[in-house]
Parts: structure tokens; sequence; C-alpha cells
């Protein structure tokens, strides 16, 4: 969404006139499961959001809505199952909180008066920290989940990293969960649910320039 779009989208009415946004229905065992894993990220992120299914994209908007499509998840994950397809839908989630941080972090005017592809960038670190912390639990949790969930992603487009670069990101990010001692809490505590919130606002201003950095690089493919 670019910054002429903002207008458009005020506030929560709006965008459900937009996407035909209905809310979700935990007695659906997909909805149900996609509810979990948001309400871990609003924990993390200190962030909170509605979630509405959508006729368009799956995508965060200003307002602190996400929109979230399941034909095109199924369609980017479709051969996933069990685990792996869970870790992917998270991954999603976890790229659009990464939007609602910088909305919240930096403001609105300034994430989109940014370069769109940092911006994108930087979104697909924060979710690799998230990606830490939800996976890990100690040890290492099947890491190629996460560079094939970054390989089906959108990219190869202007406005975006490549899938390969997308997956280096994440992975970055969760390398960064590791610097940042937020799987030593995860280690000491039984649950990594007891985890309150996962980044300060420092840490998503400092990951912004992580992101740039790991893209400027990053060849586009391996």
């Amino acid at each position: 969404m670019h910054m002429n779009d903002l207008a458009l989208f005020p506030t929560e009415k709006d965008v459900r006139d937009y996407i035909n946004g209905a809310d979700f229905n935990v007695c659906d065992k997909w909805q149900k499961m996609v509810k979990e894993e948001a309400h871990l990220l609003m924990t993390w992120s200190g962030v909170s959001a509605k979630l509405l299914i959508s006729n368009k994209r799956t995508a965060a908007y200003p307002c602190g809505v996400v929109g979230v499509n399941r034909t095109q998840l199924d369609r980017l994950f479709g051969t996933f199952t069990g685990a792996k397809y869970r870790t992917a839908v998270f991954f999603a989630l976890s790229h659009e909180f990464g939007h609602l941080s910088q909305f919240s972090v930096f403001g609105v005017k300034s994430t989109f008066n940014r370069k769109r592809i940092l911006v994108e960038a930087h979104a697909d670190v924060l979710a690799g920290v998230w990606l830490a912390v939800r996976l890990l639990e100690g040890r290492v949790h099947k890491p190629n989940d996460v560079m094939d969930a970054g390989l089906k992603l959108k990219n190869n487009c202007a406005d975006y990293p490549t899938g390969f670069q997308r997956g280096v990101l994440v992975q970055t990010g969760m390398q960064n969960a590791a610097i940042l001692g937020m799987l030593e809490k995860q280690i000491t505590d039984s649950d990594y649910r007891s985890i309150r919130k996962a980044l300060q606002r420092q840490d998503v201003t400092d990951l912004y320039g992580t992101a740039r950095r790991k893209l400027q690089i990053t060849p586009d493919n391996p």
C-alpha cells in the first residue's frame, strides 16, 4: 500500500468495506489457529490488532487492522502440512505485524516515506525475531521451513526483496533474537508464552539498520 492510499482507510470500518471484512469465527479450526498465532504476536510486538477475514491480499493497515486471506495463504503454502504450514502462516502474520510495529514506532507517514524495499526488508527481519521466539524453544527447529516460507512470499518485483533475500532476512532476524537475549529468557521460562514483549522500540529502530545492511550485501539469488 502506498502513501496516497492512507486517506482511503482511516478507520476500521473503511477497511472492512474495502476488504469485505468479516470477523473471525473461533469455531472454525483454521481461523482459531490464526487467532492463536496472532495473539502471540500482539503480546510480543506490544501492538494491538483487529484481525478480519479479507477478500484482498493479506495485509496490515495503518488503523491497526490485519486482513487475512486464506485463499492467498493456501496458494502460497498449500504444499506445506502440519507444523510447517503453521510456521509459514505465522511468518506471514509476523511480516504484517512488522508493518504495524513500523507504524507504531516510526509513525505512519514516516513509514510510507521510506524506501519501500527497505520497509519490506525490515518487516521480514522483525518477523524473524518473532519466529525465533516462537519456534526455537532453546533449540534449532527446522530452519529450512523458514527459508521455504520466504521463498514462497511475494518477491522479484521492484518494491520487494527477492525470495532468497527474504529468507536470508528472516534468518537474520532469528539470529538477532539470540543476540538480544530473548532466547535466554525463553530457555529459563517453562513456557515461551510467558514472554511479555520480545522487542522494545529501540530494537525496532536498530533492526531497520540491520535490514538495510543485510539487504545491501545479500545477492538476489544463491
